[in-house]
């Protein structure tokens, strides 16, 4: 996972960001994404989904601090699976 703030420095992930991003992605994967959506928090996010990796880009606002913070994650489906399986 890619972090794009830092609230130490209150350097935050802006929307102009996080659109200059997602538009270099869609350039590199196309634009068979699906929007992130989320009921609990502010969410722009997008997520494109290959045979074998997610890929998701999200921009979250945190009302406790007033700060929006973002984040680039790619993963692996098969090893999530195994991990959601496993009893660890």
């Amino acid at each position: 996972m890619v972090s794009f703030d830092d609230v130490n420095t209150n350097n935050q992930f802006e929307l102009i960001e996080f659109n200059a991003l997602k538009s270099s992605l869609e350039k590199l994967y196309g634009y068979n994404w699906k929007p992130a959506s989320s009921e609990l928090v502010d969410l722009n996010g997008v997520i494109w989904s290959g045979n074998k990796v997610n890929l998701e880009l999200n921009r979250i606002y945190y009302s406790e601090n007033s700060f929006y913070s973002g984040f680039l994650h790619i993963y692996d489906k098969a090893l999530m699976k195994k991990m959601y399986e496993s009893e660890y």
